[in-house]
């Protein structure tokens, strides 16, 4: 046997750990992850790959389930070690700083959201493609977040950037769909 703290064991007990998560048992989930951090704390380096998310996948959850302070903890943590270790320009980088954003938002920092969503979005507006999911999720939290503070001039160009990548891809759908081989069926799923 690999025993209980072997890499390939805890990337087991980690992936049984979200999937308590998605199965709504967030108690045991917290629990499985907690030791898996533990264990990886002691085992690998802090900045490793791995206990960084860890880091972020338990302050992700106690967020979300109300332990706040813990959560938002846990996330800075993962964000400025994967900083460190991987990079400002990493996709994991990036989702960390991404989901600080959504938990400044939450808690109603929305000057400091705004900030490090831009931060994020310029980032991602560098290193992606320009219609990449993830940019245009950034620019959608932006467009959101202006817009909840009423500056709406700054929100719109966001929002039309958005619907126009919307629309292309809609269009992109319909060409593809009348292609399709079965074609009444095709026709049934866009609606025509």
């Amino acid at each position: 046997t690999l025993g209980a703290e072997h890499p390939d064991t805890l990337a087991r007990v980690a992936e049984l750990a979200l999937w308590l998560q998605q199965a709504a048992n967030f108690g045991e989930a917290a629990t499985l992850l907690h030791q898996v951090l533990e264990a990886r704390e002691r085992i690998l380096e802090p900045d490793h790959a791995d206990t960084l998310t860890t880091q972020h996948d338990i302050g992700g959850l106690l967020f979300d389930h109300g332990c706040a302070e813990d959560g938002e903890s846990l996330l800075r943590r993962a964000a400025e070690g994967r900083e460190r270790s991987l990079g400002l320009n990493h996709p994991d980088t990036l989702a960390s700083l991404s989901r600080l954003v959504t938990v400044l938002t939450a808690r109603g920092d929305i000057e400091s959201a705004i900030v490090l969503c831009r931060r994020v979005l310029a980032i991602r507006e560098r290193v992606l493609e320009p219609n990449d999911p993830a940019t245009l999720t950034s620019f959608d939290k932006l467009a959101t977040l202006l817009y909840e503070q009423g500056d709406y001039a700054a929100a719109e160009p966001a929002f039309q950037r958005i619907c126009q990548f919307s629309q292309r891809r809609l269009v992109e759908i319909v060409h593809l769909a009348r292609q399709h081989p079965d074609r009444s069926e095709a026709d049934d799923l866009v609606g025509f």
